[in-house]
């Protein structure tokens, strides 16, 4: 039995008849070769699942028939992590990897000996990286929901909004 394809796309998408076009469409018809009657997993990435089937694949689009929506089973603690910047691409390793062990949040930290230092447009260029990285390790591993990435911020501030939380640091 083959599994079932699963994909996020955005909540405003999701209704009884959906319409996928560009990287979702290539997705699904280049690189899993979708056909009409395959099964598709839809999520939000806010925990709506979307169970689905091909009705036609087009060039451009592809246009799935939705059964059932209902909120997808997620059975996980919260857990927030906090990161401290990392050099080179090592930041996007650790979202990678903490979003297919669960974390629900992941707050990068500038701290004072932090080597990368975001500013403007190359910090909010990171964070849309960020945010792809973790939809794509969430869509990999299985999960139905997309951890929050938030703004990089100081240390001083993600403490300050983990007050009251139990916390476990480590080297």
């Amino acid at each position: 039995m083959a599994t079932r394809a699963r994909l996020f796309i955005p909540k405003e998408k999701l209704g009884p008849h959906v319409v996928l076009d560009g990287a979702e469409h290539h997705y699904l018809v280049h690189v899993l070769r979708l056909r009409p009657g395959a099964l598709v997993t839809l999520l939000d990435g806010q925990g709506l699942a979307a169970e689905s089937q091909v009705a036609q694949v087009g060039e451009q689009t592809i246009e799935l028939t939705v059964s059932q929506m209902a909120p997808a089973e997620s059975l996980r603690a919260r857990l927030v992590l906090l990161v401290g910047l990392l050099k080179g691409d090592k930041q996007d390793f650790v979202i990678q990897k903490a979003t297919e062990l669960g974390a629900s949040r992941i707050v990068p930290v500038q701290c004072d000996r932090s080597v990368p230092q975001l500013l403007g447009e190359r910090s909010a260029a990171k964070h849309r990286r960020w945010q792809d990285i973790a939809k794509g390790a969430a869509q990999q591993s299985k999960r139905a929901d997309v951890p929050d990435i938030a703004q990089v911020q100081t240390l001083e501030v993600a403490l300050r909004e983990a007050e009251g939380q139990k916390l476990l640091f480590y080297e």
